[in-house]
């Protein structure tokens, strides 16, 4: 077998996980179909693709040398990272911001204010934030969170890890649920920063899993009058591909509980 036969199990894999959905998909509803497939297939196909890079990194020289320089796997044993988790930084820490963009224009605003900005908690890997906010002090990975002082000012929380450390990596479905398992710490943690800060969700929307699964703890946690008061600092930022811009309420209910939430549907994010 060479390394094209090894490489292929990419496709391979491509392929196994469209097979899965589609024999899935007559019990999704049109609505949440794609978030489904992307919180729920993704991840498990994400470790089924770590189990074969890995077998075939540690077995196959030659697909070594294809997928890493000397370098570079010499920092894999260095440093103990999952080669796959390795890979997957390798190729986020491409991700740069562009100003030469049309949409780079909206992020103007948030750097002129950011010293208005107490902190940033992210899911994403990449290192986009820490060229925006070159003052901040970064926490990586959910337990930095979770012993760092809600108190301190200028700091982003990198809870799903970072690109300078692969093995921080929230990536696979056994990374989500290591992650769910303390969901219920970090939601307390939250409650902290809720109380003192609006909350601004940019980038997320209001039916991610992941959101719902942290909304859920926090109406365990609070009274629905704490609820009704806490509506103003909990601010969704969604985009508006079709109509006007606006802002209104929403609600979400969990059991008995109900929680509001102000939501600002914009054209331009450069508006806010």
């Amino acid at each position: 077998r060479n390394v094209a036969d090894d490489i292929a199990f990419i496709d391979y894999y491509i392929t196994y996980s469209e097979d899965i959905f589609k024999s899935r998909r007559h019990y999704m509803t049109t609505k949440n179909i794609e978030e489904q497939k992307k919180y729920d297939i993704f991840p498990q196909m994400a470790l089924e693709l770590q189990k074969e890079f890995n077998i075939l990194y540690y077995r196959e020289s030659e697909f070594e040398k294809t997928v890493f320089t000397t370098d570079e796997s010499e920092e894999i044993i260095k440093n103990k990272y999952d080669p796959f988790k390795y890979y997957v930084t390798k190729l986020t820490r491409k991700i740069k911001l562009d100003s030469t963009k049309e949409e780079y224009k909206e992020l103007v605003p948030l750097i002129k204010n950011q010293n208005k900005i107490a902190g940033i908690i992210t899911t994403n890997y990449d290192e986009c934030l820490e060229e925006i906010f070159r003052d901040f002090d970064v926490n990586i990975g959910q337990d930095n969170m979770l012993l760092s002082n809600v108190n301190s000012a200028f700091e982003i929380y990198k809870v799903h890890g970072c690109v300078t450390n692969p093995n921080s990596l929230v990536f696979t479905k056994a990374d989500y649920d290591y992650f769910l398992n303390k969901l219920k710490y970090l939601s307390a943690k939250l409650l902290t920063i809720f109380v003192e800060h609006p909350i601004i969700f940019i980038g997320y929307g209001m039916g991610d899993p992941n959101i719902q699964n942290l909304f859920q703890e926090i109406s365990e946690c609070l009274a629905q009058e704490d609820l009704e008061r806490a509506k103003r600092n909990f601010i969704f930022i969604s985009p508006v591909f079709e109509g006007e811009s606006e802002i209104r309420i929403r609600e979400f209910s969990y059991g008995t509980k109900r929680i509001p939430m102000t939501e600002f549907r914009l054209a331009d994010y450069s508006c806010f």
